[in-house]
């Protein structure tokens, strides 16, 4: 199996090249096309590309990608269907999906704050490392600077680059454990799942999306009868690599892994089988140490205090994915997908793998309801996603295999048919991101032209202006305690308190910052109670005004209720600023202190 790695490393680094420059071209090409957003147009041009790109995979999958030529049209093929599913999806708008709202606000300030400075720093404090993955935001932040584009505005085609990039090299990675025919159906699979659920977090698709895959190639390596080093630090490295962009699918891969080496004991001599882990886990850990060194020795001088991330728990938490009994495109491949795993995991490593895979996330749900007594979740809902890509490969491999044993022309060309309608219709279904239209840009007016004075997002610029006229300083100089959370997703501030409690950084002591500002609300002298912080305090506030109070609306964990959080408003008198240089700007106060 080794003999296939040194290969496929210059193949991986040729298919991100090729999707890269590919998704390049079509959102160019999709941004010069005048197509109104709000109208159906952006569907009319989206179905006949749909027909057009899927064909051509379809017809390529029937010849079989073997070359070459073949290999580079599969990856051309399949991201320009990711990148231009997604770019006509958010066609008019220079925002990413979800706009600067909810999540997407802490996502693009953390993009803008390592586009200002290559150094690994919080999203949100000064002078702490980071907590939340650094690896996708870093190298974003590195290119938007190096092409000179704003990172809010870098965000959208930095993360629709990543969909494309993560379809082409699926089919890759998947041709290492399959025929390169089932490959680019698997790749065509990771398209759909990727856009219908692991688009709103790209650079944890860009994980979750190579679960199933290095499920096969570790039940392999760890079955093998002698040890193939190269395919184990290959996966170390991938461990590595996963830990550096999101660590929940991190922690599924390990979790995955430890149970191919648990299955290959009675195969192979346990001894041999701690060795091979050693190898895995030596490779990954030292890449991982990279962020999260910093990160735990900062916690442990902190006494290693609890965060709230995991104190979260919708409705999808709660109920097991069951892809397989919905009635659409992807619900019937998983549900053939089922049935061949189910027939197949006694004699076929891979139908062996991809049962870990499902396995291993249904008892993440299981532990999640044990987590609950201790006041936290496992975020089990976030492993949907990698049951539908595992059954949907599972599928795959299914179809493929009644063909091999089947191969009369008339059900080459059902599948050929099936196999072209059902990705068409599943991206047919893409409606318009109505947030990323509504969201305002730094100007004041959002993607329609629209300008509305009550919205909070609608002076984010204005407010920055006045923040840098004020106060003479640049915005990552500055900390900033603002009631417009787009302030920080625009500009690199760093900020008093996280937006949320579930992103904040454990060692910045989220809950502490909070009494403070409550005690500072009631501060005889603001000024003074300011220079008593234990923390860097603010030296900008921004607080909306009403009358002769000024109120900081701020976000409090509220688990187990969905939405997880509540607004703790924090009143500040008008009259404490007195000594401070202040503007007001539409419905907010500006004050610096200098």
């Amino acid at each position: 199996m080794s003999t296939r790695f040194v290969p496929f490393v210059g193949e991986a680094l040729a298919a991100v090249v090729v999707a890269v420059a590919v998704s390049a071209g079509v959102q160019w090409l999709v941004s010069r096309i005048d197509l109104p957003p709000g109208t159906q147009v952006p569907h009319a041009v989206g179905m006949t590309a749909a027909v057009v790109v899927v064909g051509s995979l379809v017809l390529l999958a029937v010849r079989g990608p073997r070359g070459w030529p073949s290999r580079i049209a599969a990856w051309a093929l399949l991201s320009a269907a990711s990148s231009a599913a997604l770019a006509l999806v958010l066609q008019g708008t220079r925002f990413y999906l979800g706009g600067v709202g909810s999540d997407q606000a802490f996502r693009t300030a953390f993009l803008t704050r390592l586009a200002d400075s290559p150094a690994l720093a919080d999203m949100t404090y000064a002078d702490l490392p980071p907590y939340y993955p650094t690896g996708w935001f870093w190298l974003g932040g590195r290119l938007a600077a190096l092409t000179g584009t704003p990172a809010w505005e870098f965000y959208k085609p930095y993360a629709i680059g990543t969909l494309a990039v993560v379809a082409a090299l699926s089919f890759s990675v998947w041709s290492l454990v399959r025929s390169r025919r089932e490959a680019l159906a698997a790749g065509v699979a990771t398209l759909l799942v990727g856009i219908q659920l692991g688009s709103g977090e790209p650079y944890g698709w860009l994980v979750a999306a190579f679960v199933p895959p290095l499920a096969v190639v570790a039940v392999r390596a760890f079955r093998a009868d002698r040890r193939h080093r190269l395919v184990l630090g290959c996966l170390g490295l991938a461990g590595g690599l996963a830990a550096l962009c999101y660590t929940l699918y991190a922690g599924l891969l390990v979790v995955v892994v430890l149970v191919a080496a648990g299955l290959a004991v009675r195969r192979v001599r346990w001894t041999e089988v701690l060795l091979r882990l050693a190898i895995v886990g030596g490779v990954g850990v030292l890449l991982a140490a990279v962020h999260w060194g910093p990160y735990l020795v900062a916690a442990a001088a902190d006494g290693f205090p609890g965060g709230a991330a995991t104190r979260y728990l919708p409705a999808s938490s709660t109920q097991l994915p069951l892809p397989m009994l919905q009635l659409t495109p992807l619900g019937l491949l998983t549900l053939a997908g089922t049935v061949w795993v189910l027939w197949a995991v006694r004699r076929s490593t891979t139908a062996r793998a991809l049962a870990v895979v499902v396995g291993v996330c249904w008892c993440w749900y299981g532990a999640n309801t044990i987590a609950l007594a201790f006041g936290h979740t496992t975020l089990a809902f976030r492993m949907e996603e990698v049951v539908d890509l595992a059954l949907s490969v599972a599928g795959v491999c299914g179809v493929a295999e009644v063909l091999r044993r089947v191969p009369a022309r008339p059900a080459v060309a059902v599948v050929a048919v099936l196999g072209f309608a059902a990705p068409v219709g599943s991206l047919q279904a893409l409606g318009t991101d109505q947030a990323s239209l509504t969201s305002y840009y730094p100007t004041g007016e959002t993607a329609q032209g629209v300008s509305d004075d009550t919205v909070p997002g609608r002076w984010a610029g204005a407010l920055d202006t006045a923040v840098a006229e004020l106060s003479g300083r640049r915005p990552d100089q500055v900390v900033l305690l603002s009631a417009v959370p787009e302030m920080t997703a625009f500009a690199p501030y760093h900020a008093f308190q996280a937006d949320t409690p579930h992103y904040a950084n454990p060692v910045g002591d989220y809950e502490e910052r909070q009494a403070l500002l409550h005690e500072w609300a009631a501060a005889p002298d603001l000024a003074a109670a300011l220079d008593a912080s234990p923390y860097p305090p603010p030296t900008a506030f921004v607080l909306r005004v009403d009358g002769d109070r000024l109120h900081l609306p701020t976000l409090v964990d509220r688990f187990p209720l969905d939405p997880n959080v509540g607004v703790d408003d924090v009143v500040f008198r008008a009259s404490a600023f007195a000594g401070f240089a202040t503007r007001t700007v539409g419905p907010y106060l500006v004050a610096v202190r200098r």
